[in-house]
């Protein structure tokens, strides 16, 4: 069984990179160094399949899975018009084929290590590094065929799979802020393409990147439960959420008074220092959320009663703050509920 795996592995792998080498100069490049880099991972796990069962079946998981990906994404950004004969063609071919080898020799390679793999902080680990791969892939493509696209824009959006990332890595030795990194990122995908911008085709994938990112923050925040009361850590999301929300509020306006964009930019910036704050000092933090959510109150009635409403302009700033301001009284009080 483990030759058969290992030669799964190299079969995928080398199927893979010649899909990928056929295709050079004739679709964008960034497929091909996809093709090339799944290709890689699949015939390392090939190779190491004798030596480690678990890192052989992962790494050769990946490598089909991405291969997968790797068309969906091609299907969505350039089309399908011209395959099987045009540009494109011997990607989708090559890569499906390769794909089934190794998802079948990378779950068969799994199974006997399913048990030890499988717990809440490595599968939040894998969701939030996949993730914020994905993610990094989007804006990329975003950024290379939107001239348009201002550079406070672009910024805004690396954040988002920069910060799975990092939760993924967290995953393992500090779950509670990978759990809430990761639950703003994947919101985060949500909101972008609600706020106007020019982001269609980012706005199309995010979404889907959420199944990955949603799951694995909560998975990664159910493992810090072990260690922490499970209502700080709810406190915990709750402030960072709506400090987090209440600033793609004011990212959605322009055209409002500086003085309630300052102060909601305030009361968001105390609700993430008190979201911070929550598992180490939760009397400061259960200060901060109150007075933040009271203050998130009064940024949207202020809005309603002295600027010149309009629900299309301004709706999103006072939903935002409507919402930041209820998290984050749940979040005050439930900071100092348990003993750490």
């Amino acid at each position: 069984m483990i030759i058969v795996l290992m030669v799964l592995g190299i079969l995928g792998g080398l199927a893979g990179a010649f899909g990928a080498l056929t295709e050079i100069g004739r679709i964008p490049g960034e497929f091909v160094i996809w093709g090339f880099l799944c290709s890689l991972m699949a015939l390392a796990g090939g190779a190491i399949v004798l030596r480690s069962r678990a890192a052989a079946g992962v790494l050769m998981l990946i490598g089909g899975i991405g291969g997968l990906g790797a068309v969906v994404t091609f299907a969505i950004f350039v089309g399908l018009d011209s395959c099987p004969a045009g540009p494109g063609g011997n990607l989708i071919i090559f890569y499906v084929a390769a794909a089934f080898p190794l998802i079948i020799g990378g779950t068969t390679a799994l199974a006997p290590c399913v048990k030890q793999l499988i717990t809440a902080r490595r599968a939040a680990m894998a969701l939030g590094i996949l993730g914020g791969l994905v993610y990094a892939f989007c804006t990329t493509y975003v950024a290379m065929g939107d001239p348009e696209l201002t550079g406070e824009v672009l910024s805004a959006v690396l954040l988002l799979p920069v910060m799975a990332i990092a939760g993924g890595l967290l995953a393992l030795t500090r779950p509670a802020a990978a759990g809430i990194l990761m639950l703003i990122s994947g919101i985060g995908g949500i909101v972008f393409p609600f706020l106007g911008w020019r982001l269609d085709d980012f706005g199309l994938v995010s979404p889907f990147v959420t199944l990955l990112l949603i799951p694995g923050g909560i998975l990664a925040l159910a493992a810090a439960c072990e260690k922490h009361p499970p209502a700080r850590i709810a406190a915990m999301v709750f402030g960072t959420l709506a400090g987090f929300v209440g600033t793609f509020g004011v990212a959605s306006t322009g055209a409002m008074a500086g003085e309630i964009l300052i102060w909601g930019l305030l009361c968001s910036l105390m609700a993430i220092i008190g979201g911070v704050l929550t598992l180490t000092r939760p009397t400061i933090a259960r200060t901060l959320m109150l007075l933040s959510g009271i203050g998130s109150f009064g940024a949207a009635v202020l809005v309603i009663i002295f600027e010149a409403f309009v629900l299309w302009d301004d709706g999103f700033f006072v939903a935002s703050y409507f919402i930041a301001g209820f998290l984050l009284i749940l979040g005050g009080a439930l900071a100092e509920r348990g003993e750490s």
